[in-house]
Order: C-alpha cells, then structure tokens, then sequence
C-alpha cells in the first residue's frame, strides 16, 4: 500500500527538523524520514555547537546574525521547546585579516555588541589564553555554545505538535523519480511524494550521488585541568582549534586529526592519534597538565568553499546539506529561508547568494 504525502523530508537532524517546523506551519501533509533517532547521528550528534556572528566568509556572517536573532529571541518568536543555547561569550583569535566581515560586525555592534580586541586586551581580559599564535581576537558577549541534540529534540517536537508525521529509525532502502514526484522506499513501506527534501548530511549522497562535498570525520575529545577557570567559548584559528567548556569544569577541544571517508555507515572510533593532536592545541592555548576525560567522534559533509549545498537540485526536489561545521549557527535562519522557498517560491538576496552548484541535476 502506498501512502500519499506532499513533501518528504529525509533526514532528522538540526537542519532537517528545522525545515520539518517551518514547513509544518502549512496545509501540507509532511513526512521526515530519519534511520536512527531524532538528533542522535551524523554532525548534529558530534557537534561541538559553537555560536558565533563572525566567520571568515562575509555571507555566512551576515546569515548567522540572522540566526542568531532567533535563538537569543526563542521564546519571543514562539519557538518551541527550549533553544538548548548557553551565551557564555565567544572568542575569535583570528590569524589573517577580514576586512570585509569586521565592517559588517562593526555594523551590527549596537544591536549585536562584538568588540575587537588586541593581543595585549585579550592577555587582560582573558589570562587562561597562554597561545601567541593570533593577531587580534573578535568578542562576542551573546554567543557561546549549544545543545545541538536539545535544539533538534525542540524543532521536531515543534514539528510534531503541527501535524508532522516522523519516521525514526526509518532506513531509506531506494528512491526512486515518478512522473510529478518521488516514491520512497522505507522500512515502514512505500511513500509517495510531490516534493522531497534531502537534508541527510553526510548521507544525502546516498540518495542523490552527485552533490559535491566530501565526507570528513570530527573528533572532539574532552580534557580537564587543574585550577581551570575558563568559561568562554573559543575558536582558535592560529593553532586550528576550538573549546568550550562544560559544566563540570571540563572541555572540549577540537583535532585536526580526520580521515576523509567514502560510507559514512562505517565503524569509527575516537583513538588515541585524535586525543594526542587535540592534547597538544589545548596545552597550546591553555598551558600543561591537560588530563584526557573521553569524547565523541563524528562527522559531516564538507565543501570546497565551506559553504552548504542549499537550493533546488531539481523543480521538486530541495537539498539541504554540506555545512561543514558551520550548520548548527546558520540553523534558524536558513530553514526559514528553505521554507519560504519550497511553499512560497520567495527568494530574497541572501537565498540568492547561498545557492550554489549542488549537482546536475540531469
């Protein structure tokens, strides 16, 4: 027996549940389609969720700033559920020189405050930082971190609340093209669809092969340290780094030991090549007696420009993916742009420059 649905999200992470709440404000009958549970695969499980304005690419900068809007603003918006954020302040240490994104931060600083810093203001302000490895660093008192899983968990519970029919645990076997649509064939039997959207992440090329990213892995182990008294988020661009801290008094910190991977159904592992590169960029940036506490790895979908495959593949289909590290902070904004676009057809400027090459599309 087939089921008749009009869009068909494939996909349950932050970015997938997100386009699945934004949707559902609809008439449409929507179905998401997720292989393991809401939240709990692909980069969405292995996030470190940083939030941050500034980035080295001016655009994603400027989407950021949208996004961030919503989730300082959550409940305001009525959005559901609990954002999962902590603005515990975020610090940039930039190595090169970002004019373009500076004066856009500089723009926005009195609604959005982001103060640049000097060396000698950052050993002041922050004097856990023991790294030399940096120029000048970007503060930003509202951003911080968050729960990537809560804020997915919120969406799709949002979602569900305005008629979303979910499917967790939901194996996508074949899809296949209809004459005005798609047909999905899934462990919980066959769905067909006017419109599809593919926000699988590191999987979407499962069901679309030609999109250009590549898969990389991400491992984030966890340290703590003795008299520890940090409590700002970092990303630390000189040493290629990043931290931010628990609760607990302990932190993560981000390897740059990763392998480019072709099934990211396979296997992997945290092993001890990825907790001792991270164990040498968190003594850099902290100083010694940095004590190994666990961690995750994961991975996501990565493009040459580090901007995401976002826009139509095709007249029905949407495709959402290729983040690379940057989807948690672009989430509220660019699901609302998803959106607009799959119901409404509306494109504003910020669509249009996002929109890249995501495949032929033939």
């Amino acid at each position: 027996m087939k089921n008749n649905i009009d869009i068909a999200i494939v996909g349950g992470g932050v970015i997938g549940s997100s386009i699945a709440y934004n949707l559902c404000g609809s008439s449409s009958k929507i179905s998401l389609f997720e292989k393991s549970s809401v939240g709990d695969s692909g980069a969405t499980a292995s996030s470190g969720g940083l939030l941050r304005v500034f980035d080295p690419d001016p655009l994603l900068s400027r989407l950021a700033h949208r996004s961030m809007e919503y989730y300082l603003d959550w409940s305001k918006k009525k959005l559901p559920g609990d954002s999962g954020v902590t603005t515990n302040g975020m610090l940039y240490l930039a190595s090169n020189n970002y004019h373009k994104t500076i004066d856009f931060c500089k723009s926005i600083s009195a609604d959005y405050p982001i103060d640049i810093i000097d060396k000698i203001d950052v050993k002041k302000k922050f004097p856990y930082i023991k790294t030399d490895n940096y120029k000048y660093a970007i503060y930003e008192n509202n951003g911080g971190y968050g729960d990537v899983k809560q804020t997915a968990k919120s969406y799709i519970n949002g979602a569900i609340g305005l008629g979303l029919d979910l499917h967790e645990n939901c194996f996508i076997k074949n899809i296949i093209e209809l004459n005005n649509g798609w047909r999905l064939f899934t462990d919980n039997g066959v769905y067909d669809a006017n419109y599809l959207v593919i926000a699988g992440g590191a999987y979407s090329n499962k069901l679309i092969n030609d999109l250009a990213y590549n898969t990389r892995t991400i491992a984030i182990p966890y340290f703590s340290k003795k008299g520890n008294t940090f409590d700002i988020s970092i990303i630390n661009e000189g040493d290629k780094t990043f931290s931010r801290p628990f609760s607990d008094s302990s932190f993560l910190c981000g390897s740059q030991e990763f392998d480019w991977i072709d099934n990211p159904d396979m296997k992997i592992d945290l092993e001890d090549r990825h907790v001792k590169d991270a164990s040498l960029r968190a003594v850099k940036m902290f100083g010694p007696d940095i004590v190994w506490r666990g961690g995750k790895l994961g991975f996501d979908a990565y493009t040459d420009t580090f901007r995401p495959l976002f826009g139509p593949y095709r007249d029905n289909v949407f495709v959402a993916t290729g983040f690379s590290g940057r989807g948690y902070k672009l989430t509220p904004y660019v699901s609302y742009l998803a959106s607009e676009f799959i119901l409404n057809n509306y494109i504003d400027q910020d669509f249009i420059e996002l929109y890249s090459y995501i495949g032929s599309g033939d």
